[in-house]
């Protein structure tokens, strides 16, 4: 009876030396009751809990961030788009009842310069004051890039005027303007994620 009870020690003790390995490796241990009297271990895996939550906090933060700089972003290109729009519009119907601008014979070119001048104003808007933390030190580069994109950007908005004059046949100011709206719409898109990606990055 001594030796089976020797043998009963030296197995709780292996089996309390075993929980408290565990425990080093997966986290904690904590017993919970049973109805019946009977008691079971669950384990709670703590660092692994510390994962996810540290990633979570740090996805908050990032996603922060990105609304914080597409807020910034956003209020440059409602500017942007007055200017714009604005701008079209005087060049092709001019003030109400001047019987039209000085480009009504020019729509397409009208709308790739009225977006001209919305983008110096998006440039220097955008590299003073959305990305001011991020800009690159060679302006030169960066200005050459941010032309680039813009391009794609003026020939994305104008396109649709395209569409809508050629393969609609529309052409009042209405519906200029709202093919403008979309293609100013689907351009903002494609300059907001190319400008955080290859323009306005950490020299």
């Amino acid at each position: 009876m001594h030796g089976l009870s020797s043998v009963g020690q030296s197995g709780s003790r292996a089996v309390g030396q075993s929980g408290s390995r565990a425990d080093g490796l997966l986290g904690s241990w904590c017993d919970t009751g049973m109805p019946d009297g009977r008691r079971h271990t669950v384990t709670v895996i703590i660092p692994f809990v510390s994962v996810i939550a540290s990633l979570a906090l740090r996805m908050r933060g990032v996603i922060r961030g990105i609304w914080r700089e597409a807020a910034m972003f956003g209020t440059v290109g409602a500017l942007a788009f007055v200017l714009d729009n604005g701008g079209y519009t005087l060049l092709v119907f001019g003030l109400p009842g001047a019987g039209g601008g000085p480009m009504r014979a020019a729509p397409v070119q009208a709308s790739l310069m009225a977006t001209g001048v919305a983008t110096v104003f998006s440039w220097l808007a955008n590299r003073y004051w959305t990305y001011r933390q991020r800009h690159r030190e060679n302006v030169a580069r960066e200005l050459a890039l941010f032309t680039f994109v813009n391009i794609i950007g003026m020939a994305i908005t104008a396109g649709t005027v395209l569409l809508s004059r050629q393969l609609l046949g529309l052409d009042s100011a209405l519906s200029d303007n709202v093919a403008r709206t979309c293609g100013w719409a689907l351009a903002t898109w494609f300059r907001f994620f190319t400008y955080r990606r290859y323009v306005f990055i950490p020299a």
